[in-house]
């Protein structure tokens, strides 16, 4: 019989730049974590360096049961702090199709394609990406400057978009 899993993804807030150093702690603690992060070349006087840069500042993802992200901060002193979902007053916590969208997203580092507009969708309608390196993520579509694009939402926390060929896409 397969075991059921409580474990869900809550938002945590870090102090400034240490969103890498309470990653590697929790890593170590065998805690499931997320950061998002971006390679990006950055110019130093005489050379060119790449450097992995955190996309969303002070923010962290957690992978654990409720008790267990509750005791990080209180009982093992990690200085993280969540955020909290204001509608229902309990711990802002990320859908597991969500979160992995969103990781799959951010996982693809050239996000433009080029666009084909055979076929017509409409603002708003909700998709599925069939093909491509995007492909199984679901989201709302949205024209811009007559190029369809994908809206991927992490409600409160991000959103993300990107370019997709029309013909990749499915409504949902």
């Amino acid at each position: 019989m397969e075991e059921v899993s409580d474990k869900q993804w809550f938002v945590a807030k870090t102090r400034a730049n240490q969103e890498r150093a309470i990653r590697e702690r929790l890593t170590e603690m065998n805690i499931e974590t997320y950061l998002p992060t971006r390679m990006e070349i950055r110019i130093r006087r005489d050379r060119r360096k790449r450097i992995e840069v955190v996309v969303i500042p002070n923010t962290l993802f957690v992978c654990a049961e409720k008790k267990a992200a509750l005791a990080l901060p209180n009982h093992h002193g990690v200085p993280i702090k969540y955020m909290i979902d204001f509608m229902t007053r309990t711990l802002l916590v990320v859908p597991e199709r969500q979160m992995r969208n969103f990781m799959s997203v951010m996982g693809v580092s050239d996000a433009n394609v080029e666009i084909n507009n055979d076929l017509m969708f409409e603002k708003g309608d909700k998709i599925r990406v069939v093909e491509g390196v995007f492909c199984g993520i679901e989201g709302e579509l949205i024209r811009v400057e007559e190029k369809d694009k994908v809206l991927i939402r992490l409600d409160n926390i991000i959103a993300c978009t990107m370019e997709v060929p029309s013909n990749y896409l499915e409504k949902i």
